[in-house]
């Protein structure tokens, strides 16, 4: 049993603030799930392909929806922003850190 001002509670403490803090994780990766109503794998499609593929996946969902999308192309952590905004659909979060991105989108 270690005290809990011993040098290991330390440690312990740094890791779980360096999860807590890192966006990838943080509060939202840990307590919160994200739900979605489909999903869209674009991996190995390069520009302008996933942008498309989502389009129109999105155009067939209902308002207030959210898609998942799952690519590997660099372009789509700029296009699908983008995309969100122009089209006003919201990104609900996305995950860039490590490929394959993942995207959840809910249509506006």
């Amino acid at each position: 049993m270690y005290p809990l001002g011993g040098s290991h509670f330390k440690t312990l403490r740094g890791q779980i603030n360096q999860i807590w803090d890192n966006p990838r994780f943080g509060l939202l990766g840990l307590l919160v799930a994200i739900d979605f109503d489909d999903e869209l794998d674009t991996t190995g499609l390069r520009c302008p392909e996933p942008l498309m593929m989502v389009r129109n996946r999105i155009r067939s969902l209902a308002s207030g929806r959210v898609l998942k999308v799952v690519a590997t192309d660099p372009s789509t952590t700029w296009d699908f922003p983008k995309f969100c905004t122009f089209m006003s659909h919201e990104m609900v979060h996305m995950d860039t850190e490590t490929t394959p991105y993942q995207y959840w989108i809910r249509k506006g």
